[in-house]
């Protein structure tokens, strides 16, 4: 199995994951990842002209506290998998560490 097969199999697990636990069909994505693939479809995500714009997903996700099953979750997951530059690692990383300081920033107000 390649790597962008493993990704793309532990992407869908974790949207399977996802959807288990919380009432919200990724059916958006699911569709994105058949026709593109998990990879191109998180590098989509991941764009740099997007750091700061979450994808709906990514917030329903956020809201229910499962970002370790995000598609920038799996991208971290994958780094040394030579899917993905550093710069789009960089991003996912950046867009979980904000989306934890508004979260942190949010409880203690």
């Amino acid at each position: 199995m390649t790597s962008e097969e493993k990704f793309q199999e532990h992407v869908l697990a974790n949207i399977e994951t996802a959807e288990s636990q919380i009432d919200y069909s990724f059916f958006g994505l699911r569709e994105l990842i058949d026709l593109h693939g998990a990879a191109s479809v998180a590098k989509m995500l991941v764009d740099m002209n997007n750091v700061l714009k979450p994808y709906d997903g990514f917030q329903v996700l956020a809201e229910h506290d499962l970002e370790h099953l995000s598609v920038e979750q799996a991208i971290i997951d994958f780094a040394d998998s030579d899917l993905f530059t550093a710069a789009e690692v960089q991003i996912a990383k950046t867009r979980l560490a904000i989306h934890k300081r508004r979260k942190q920033r949010e409880r203690s107000e």
